[in-house]
Order: C-alpha cells, then structure tokens, then sequence
C-alpha cells in the first residue's frame, strides 16, 4: 500500500478553528451566521467530533480572511491575532 503521510492532518482543524476565531475576535454564533452553518457545526468541529466538508472549510477560511490549506491541515502561515 502507498503511504499517505497526510492522512491525520486534519484531526488538528478543531484547535485551528479555535485559535482562528480568537484570533478574529469573533465567537462561534457570529462566525456560524458569516458562513451559513449551524452554531453546533462549529462546537463539532472545534471539539474534534467530526471533520468538515471542503465547503465548509472554505466558507469559514473565507470569512475568517484565512488560509484554507491552514485550517484544513495547518500548512502555512497562522493568522496573527489583532491588535
């Protein structure tokens, strides 16, 4: 079988969502309704009960002016919390 060093990259986007959105300064009702997601898509995914869709990560990367390839599977640059 081929490896796939990738596979478990995404198991971290709950820590990443997390550390987004405080970095945003935005809670999870307010990022939930910039992306047209329930509030309790954000608590699954924050929580690491389930993994997105790619539309989902791209909604939040959108409103969250982030990297989805960051919030996916953490490649590149964080975002910088605001002054």
């Amino acid at each position: 079988p081929a490896e796939r060093p990738c596979e478990n990259l995404y198991k971290g986007i709950g820590a990443r969502l997390k550390a987004a959105r405080a970095a945003e300064q935005i809670s999870m009702g307010t990022l939930s309704a910039k992306c047209g997601r329930s509030k309790q898509t954000f608590s699954a995914l924050e929580s690491g009960q389930t993994a997105p869709a790619v539309s989902t990560v791209e909604a939040i990367a959108t409103a969250l002016d982030i990297s989805p390839c960051w919030l996916a599977f953490g490649l590149g640059e964080p975002p910088r919390a605001r002054d």
